[in-house]
């Protein structure tokens, strides 16, 4: 059902895979079982009132129908026909006709004709010629008088962190849908301040889409966006695990999690799974570095498409949501870094409103309080821990007490202890590991060379997986805050404590991490409530700035929250909630997490590879650092799993 203005709707419908295009519904009522219009005499509106079952599968008619009022009439006019005014040219399909008095035969026939699809004005008194009935079948008794149901309120909304658009519609009059109608698709579009049609929703309309108010005589329609599939519907077995096996080589690898998007979102059968295209499904560039080490997923039974997609995001620094491409007519699944949003959100341009030039367009705007105050002190712990370097082609020994550093993150850290287990320094075969300090700037990775800062001539090899926790040091605290800021009754500190992750185990990344903390809490992140009149071009995200009002923050800020608002008037009201675009943008960020609970997660991998395969029971578990062995009964398979930047 398609919303263009205050009173013209078109409609599409959903069977199976296929879009049947029914423009204003001309023929829907005699020639489509997914739709129907449904007249309010009095038993019918009992009916619907009292009976829930009458709306378990719902399409609504809202195509605009007319009643035209006849005499005179001579030869029976009949549903499906068209009407043709003879003076007007006016035209209109018939849906019903109502015999009050006279008859056909007499020539005396009055009563009134139901018709859809009007092209022009029907004229009093003129003769109506109808398409089966023939000319002159009767005579217009007035001018046409429309009937079908007024619009009193059209509304869509959605924030930044919610998963899916809602809309909802209220109607004058009794509305249902038949029992054949297997989807129900909804386009709202309201003008904008330049007149122009802006596509604000486009979703569907569930089975508990309609709600009957007997008092008002009115009809509440819901409706959702398609991202609410993803919400609603649990991963298939099939795609609950993203870890690979290779049996020949004994190894293990990981989908990518642009591919395990694409799979969650349907991939090639998007159309007939979930209604979201995967449209703008961006790879992860430092996939398997450093920055994101490869790791694998597996899920329960009871996680859902939407689960699975924001624990990847919070993983990866990305962000999920579902769009509609007006170019396609579809629903877009965008999954991208962060900072990308803009470039495949399709961000509309930023816009600046000043007081002294858009009063017109600006109602309102409301400072909030939510608690959002600056943050004026961060205080974070972490676990500092004593890591083991793994190495081969030693050609170097290393001394304690010195800096190692790695040429491709340039992390350094101080030698605790050298040991080679094998192989010979002068041969340049050493193998063995360094235990460092919990001073290190940055990870150790896997196949880069690692030297004595002082040179290689003081210590050389190269690195044999990721760096390992090796054991723990101590807990460490570090804080940051304004040193401006006193500590008297009135001016106490507003602070926030964290908890680090795990990969933040040094003096160094818990300090740089809590210094990252407070640049981004010390923002002002104070929310605006900013009620604008026709603006709905404004989109989610978007950058807005605010020039003239008084408390009101000049900085760019970001759209986070929005509802568009027609009433039966034609007045367009867009609410939006504005906040800091850096803060936003960091708090996204912030979500990051690169912790993982290893035993639980190779744990998972190892009972979904036995489900698939059969072998023996385990009967060794060796866990060194942060390396765990599974090795299985004689003749079966044995798991060697590292941390996620060193899973083989």
């Amino acid at each position: 059902m398609r919303f263009n203005d205050a009173g013209k709707f078109n409609t599409k419908a959903f069977n199976s895979d296929r879009l049947f295009d029914m423009g204003d519904l001309a023929a829907t009522v005699s020639n489509s079982p997914a739709a129907t219009f449904l007249w309010t005499f009095p038993d019918l509106e009992e009916t619907i009132s009292n009976d829930p079952e009458l709306t378990h599968s719902i399409f609504v008619n809202t195509a605009p129908v007319f009643t035209i009022d006849f005499d005179s009439g001579s030869s029976e006019i009949t549903v499906g026909e068209t009407v043709t005014g003879a003076t007007s040219g006016a035209t209109g399909t018939v849906l019903a006709v109502e015999l009050s008095s006279g008859s056909w035969a007499g020539g005396d026939a009055a009563g009134t004709i139901q018709i859809q699809d009007m092209d022009g004005l029907f004229v009093d008194n003129e003769e109506l010629d109808g398409s089966v009935a023939g000319d002159s079948a009767a005579s217009a008794d007035g001018e046409a008088t429309r009937v079908t149901s007024k619009i009193y309120d059209k509304s869509v909304w959605k924030g930044i962190d919610d998963a899916y658009w809602s809309a909802s519609v209220l109607m004058h009059g009794y509305f249902s849908f038949t029992e054949n109608a297997n989807f129900r698709e909804l386009m709202i579009t309201m003008k904008d301040h330049n007149s122009t049609d802006q596509t604000v929703f486009y979703g569907y309309i569930p089975d508990q889409g309609l709600t009957y108010d007997k008092n008002e005589y009115t009809t509440k329609l819901d409706a959702y966006s398609h991202a609410r599939n993803l919400v609603d519907q649990y991963i298939p077995e099939a795609d609950r695990n993203t870890v690979k096996w290779d049996s020949e080589n004994e190894t293990t690898s990981f989908y990518g999690p642009d591919e395990t998007v694409t799979t969650l979102l349907g991939g090639l059968d998007w159309n007939a799974i979930t209604g979201v295209k995967p449209r703008s499904i961006v790879p992860v560039s430092d996939w398997g570095a450093i920055t994101t080490p490869e790791r694998g997923w597996v899920w329960g039974p009871e996680t859902t498409r939407w689960q699975a997609i924001i624990e990847m995001c919070d993983y990866l620094g990305y962000m999920f949501d579902v769009v509609y491409d007006s170019t396609n007519d579809w629903q877009a699944g965008i999954f991208c870094a962060v900072d990308d949003i803009d470039t495949y959100y399709g961000t509309p341009d930023a816009v600046t409103f000043t007081k002294t030039d858009t009063p017109k367009y600006v109602m309102s705007v409301k400072k909030e309080k939510r608690g959002t105050e600056k943050i004026n002190r961060v205080r974070v712990q972490g676990k500092r821990n004593k890591r083991k370097l793994n190495f081969v082609s030693g050609s170097k020994e290393f001394t304690a007490e010195y800096t190692v550093t790695e040429g491709g993150s340039n992390a350094e850290a101080t030698i605790v202890s050298c040991t080679k287990t094998s192989g010979d320094w002068n041969t340049g075969t050493a193998v063995g590991y360094l235990i460092i300090s919990y001073d290190r700037t940055a990870d150790f990775r896997d196949g880069y060379t690692i030297i004595d800062k002082r040179g290689a001539e003081y210590g050389a090899a190269v690195m044999n997986g990721n760096s390992l926790v090796y054991e723990q040091y101590d807990m460490y605290e570090y804080s940051v805050e304004d040193t401006d800021v006193g500590y008297s009754d009135g001016n106490r500190p507003r602070e926030r404590f964290f908890d680090l992750e795990e990969e933040y185990d040094s003096t160094p990344l818990i300090q740089a991490k809590a210094q990252a903390y407070y640049d981004l809490f010390s923002l002002d992140a104070t929310p605006y409530t900013v009620v604008f009149r026709d603006r709905c071009d404004l989109r989610l995200w978007q950058k807005v700035k605010l020039v003239g009002w008084s408390d009101v923050s000049e900085e760019w800020m970001r759209v986070v929250y929005i509802k568009y608002t027609e009433t039966n008037a034609g007045n367009v009201i867009v609410t939006v909630t504005l906040n800091n675009s850096d803060y936003v943008m960091g708090q996204r960020k912030m979500r990051r997490s690169l912790r993982n609970d290893d035993v639980n997660e190779i744990e998972t991998i190892i009972k979904t590879w036995l489900k698939k395969n059969t072998t023996q029971v385990a009967d060794t578990l060796k866990v060194e650092g942060e390396g765990i062995t599974v090795q299985f009964e004689p003749g079966g398979v044995n798991f060697i799993v590292r941390n996620p930047g060193g899973a083989d």
